[in-house]
């Protein structure tokens, strides 16, 4: 999975799962190990402000466990 996909899922959770309106600029690192456990952060723009998110590599299949963010 691309980081661009990567993002765009990350994204999509935040707004739509954690009910964050405007999220902006979500970035992942390039190089993630696409094991399962694997665990990285993300970052994105909200309210003006710069924040990070846990991501977890769920399943080999691609599954993603975005975390809570800290707003």
């Amino acid at each position: 999975m691309s980081s661009s996909a990567i993002a765009s899922e990350v994204e999509r959770v935040l707004t739509d799962d954690y009910g964050l309106a405007e999220v902006q600029d979500v970035s992942c690192p390039d190089e993630i190990r696409p094991e399962q456990g694997t665990t990285f952060q993300c970052t994105f723009n909200w309210d003006g402000t710069e924040q990070s998110v846990p991501v977890t590599v769920g399943s080999s299949d691609g599954q993603l466990l975005v975390g809570t963010p800290e707003v």
